[in-house]
């Protein structure tokens, strides 16, 4: 039953749930301010209400005054059970009283050390004049108060009551952000940025707040509802183009977008924040004011967020045209200088060569000679075509040189392998650049592999650690997924003529025995092999649906007894897997609960993976490892054997996964010796996504799914060619004195791609 709006001042007595959008509380009411309450004797009420609407996040002990509708849930003669659903007004006040400021301070965790007897003393000692202190946010003259009083109170008590009011000091402007339904995880951001200042820059910008948390589409609805601009202003208009550059980049991995998809994205975004098919028509003068705004931002420059560059027409966010910049300037430098190559070069090449259980082909020579004579050098190959080798032998040279020689890579488990190929101690690149990059010396050689996963702002870290003289040799196969960050690195370089290349393009013959090299070679150049089963691959039939590859790909989990690796384009698909194969391969094994003592929902003896990184530790996302044991530390909850080997022991879960079945992205840089690869429709998979599934295995692959979506993963392009990129472009600019134009550099990569798959291939 609904009745007529209520107003009370009320205390919270339980918090019930917090999320971005929504709070749910108990609360005990203090002051009736409506004759229904004072009627019913009511005690306790319920609010739920949109975070939003909130000036401060709720806790224990708060004193709140509510107003509005209320739902009866339960009456009973003059005893009810009320809910304030959404109510008009909730604002969050300081208390006024003895009995209101005890309670706040005692369950405010802000208060640290203060409890309800401490509470109680310091009012009693000083009164009202302690919460007039308070407000006016006077340090000096509240310890000062220490030293009076009937009781003696520590002056670390004064200094943890200062602190913790200082959350509550822009409590009055705090209002002002709830009445334009700005929630207070935001309020708070803001607060910590602008301090007293954050109104007045809302104010002249509404548009900050995506900055600072909020989802463009609630930030516009604010901007024009409770701002009142107008939807034709240039501010909006700036706002709109920052956030399609925005969108471009980060969904599509892109570094640069042509004007002309701007101006249609801009309009198609515009469509959807003021609710219109894509068919409405606009007024004569929206659609002016917006090609105007465009042509005012971005070609006279005035937007520092993004860049125009005039050559290629094209528009890039700011930070990522400045690392491309500072990438090309450096790569294009070393690219263009020669290397004084001494005789005894050739006899370190030669002494290091006679070491290989095989001789050298004439391009894996080709490749050792181009590293040693070059200081910028690009080694690719897809598998078994002897990278391996090669990489031995020039680090064999550098040594007998004495180089120092830093090979490292994206993922410790890339890293390890590249440690158990070359036999020197390698690194992850997150920990060179932590330890090693301020050692280096020109005399050095820096040797990325796996390179094809390396994106724009990790080779421009490594160009900013490094000093400038410092070689370095790129090492990787360009037809595997690119990067997930934005950007490209070893694609772009292959492009250029100046840049010196090596394409080990051979299968060497101790290679072929598994199928998996000319398999893939196949694939690679965009040809469907004759046989989905060849050698060690094989093809598992199963229906379109995911439920039925998902029942497959168990299937054969248990045929191998859970010795293989799942592959997966979804998290989805790799969640339901993992759930199964916990069931079958680990139900018996011991439960791991938190410090909480909730269940975790992993056992003892699960692969798990990382989600996020964490340089704390050395691990990255996508890093490996299995739970060896409970741990018996009061510091830990479990003990993992990471992928390089390394014991950590754990106390935070929330970035773990299992790992019976992951996600393909997540297993770039690994390699495995039996992958099971499920194949759906899904529009990620694509040539680069079935070759990087299929060379994750060193000797046994299994491709579950339909042989229609396996020939279309084939021939459909790699996303690397769809990817909007720049640095190429900047270096050639570099390297020749001249800015092509647009259709120029279009055309050329056009002309490469073309080549590079071997074939005219539809793009979708």
């Amino acid at each position: 039953m609904i009745v007529e709006p209520l107003k009370a001042r009320i205390r919270i007595t339980s918090v019930k749930r917090i999320s971005n959008s929504n709070y749910v509380f108990n609360a005990m009411i203090v002051k009736r301010h409506s004759e229904y309450l004072s009627y019913t004797g009511l005690s306790y009420v319920t609010v739920d209400c949109d975070a939003a609407m909130c000036n401060s996040e709720p806790v224990r002990g708060q004193i709140w005054e509510v107003y509005g509708g209320t739902e009866i849930i339960k009456a009973e003669g003059r005893r009810a059970n009320i809910v304030f659903k959404n109510p008009k007004t909730l604002t969050m006040v300081m208390a006024e009283g003895g009995e209101e400021f005890i309670n706040f301070i005692a369950n405010d965790p802000e208060f640290r050390g203060i409890g309800i007897s401490t509470a109680r003393r310091l009012f009693n000692n000083h009164g009202t004049e302690l919460l007039t202190t308070l407000e006016q946010g006077n340090l000096q003259k509240l310890l000062s108060l220490s030293k009076i009083g009937a009781v003696k109170i520590k002056t670390s008590v004064y200094q943890s009551l200062y602190d913790g009011y200082k959350k509550y000091e822009n409590l009055k402007y705090a209002t002002w952000f709830a009445q334009k339904r700005i929630p207070p995880n935001i309020q708070q951001r803001l607060f910590k940025h602008f301090t007293n200042q954050a109104i007045e820059q809302i104010k002249s910008n509404p548009y900050t707040l995506h900055t600072f948390g909020m989802s463009f589409e609630k930030v516009d609805k604010i901007a024009v509802s409770s701002f009142g601009l107008d939807l034709n202003s240039d501010l909006r208009l700036r706002a709109i183009v920052n956030e399609t550059v925005r969108i471009h980049c980060s969904e599509g991995g892109h570094t640069a977008m042509p004007l002309d998809l701007l101006v249609s994205k801009v309009e198609t975004l515009i469509y959807r924040l003021e609710g219109l098919s894509i068919d409405s028509s606009l007024s004569v003068n929206a659609e002016r004011i917006r090609n105007v705004a465009i042509e005012s931002i971005v070609k006279s420059k005035k937007a520092f967020d993004i860049h125009y560059e005039e050559a290629t027409d094209t528009i890039h966010l700011t930070p990522l045209f400045i690392m491309e910049s500072v990438v090309a300037k450096r790569l294009t430098s070393l690219s263009q200088e020669n290397v004084d190559f001494h005789d005894s070069y050739q006899h370190y090449i030669s002494d290091a060569a006679k070491s290989n259980d095989f001789p050298l082909s004439s391009k894996q020579f080709e490749a050792v000679f181009t590293a040693v004579s070059r200081k910028l050098s690009v080694l690719t190959g897809g598998a078994g075509t002897g990278k391996t080798t090669v990489l031995k032998t020039i680090t064999k040279t550098f040594y007998a040189m004495q180089y120092c020689i830093y090979p490292i890579a994206l993922s410790g488990r890339a890293a390890k392998r590249l440690r158990d190929s070359v036999q020197l101690e390698t690194w992850t690149i997150a920990r060179f650049l932590r330890e090693k990059a301020n050692e280096i010396t020109d005399n050095s050689i820096i040797i990325i592999d796996e390179a094809s996963m390396i994106d724009i702002y990790t080779m421009y870290r490594l160009v900013i650690s490094t000093p400038p003289q410092v070689r370095f040799l790129i090492v990787g196969d360009d037809a595997q997924l690119p990067p997930i960050g934005s950007g490209l690195i070893l694609s772009e370089l292959i492009k250029l003529d100046f840049v010196s290349h090596t394409v080990l393009d051979i299968v060497q013959r101790q290679d072929e025995s598994t199928g998996i090299p000319y398999y893939t070679k196949q694939i690679r150049e965009y040809q469907i092999p004759e046989s989905l089963n060849f050698k060690n691959i094989r093809h598992h039939n199963a229906l379109p649906k995911s439920s039925s590859i998902k029942s497959v790909c168990v299937d054969l989990m248990k045929e191998f007894r859970g010795e293989a690796q799942v592959l997966c384009p979804t998290n989805a698909i790799a969640n339901a897997i993992n759930v199964e194969c916990q069931t079958l391969f680990n139900s018996s094994s011991e439960t791991v609960f938190d410090q909480f003592d909730r269940d975790t929902g992993f056992r003892v003896n699960d692969p798990v993976i990382f989600t996020k990184n964490d340089y704390r530790i050395d691990v990255q996302n996508g890093t490996l490892a299995k739970i060896i044991s409970l741990s018996d530390t009061d510091d830990a909850v479990i003990d993992v054997e990471l992928d390089d080997g390394r014991i950590l022991s754990l106390r935070e879960l929330d970035n773990l996964k299992l790992a019976y079945a992951i996600t393909l992205h997540k297993s770039q840089g690994s390699q495995f010796e039996r992958v099971i690869v499920a194949v759906t429709n899904h529009m990620m998979i694509d040539n680069s996504w079935i070759y990087t599934a299929i060379t994750r295995a060193t000797h046994f692959a299994h491709m579950v799914g339909t042989a229609h979506h396996i020939h279309a993963a084939v021939m459909k392009p790699s996303s690397a060619l769809r990817r909007m990129v720049h640095l190429s472009n900047l270096m050639k600019i570099r390297a020749h004195g001249f800015s092509p134009n647009c259709e120029t550099i279009c055309a050329e990569n056009a002309q490469y791609n073309h080549g590079l798959m071997g074939k005219e291939v539809t793009r979708s």
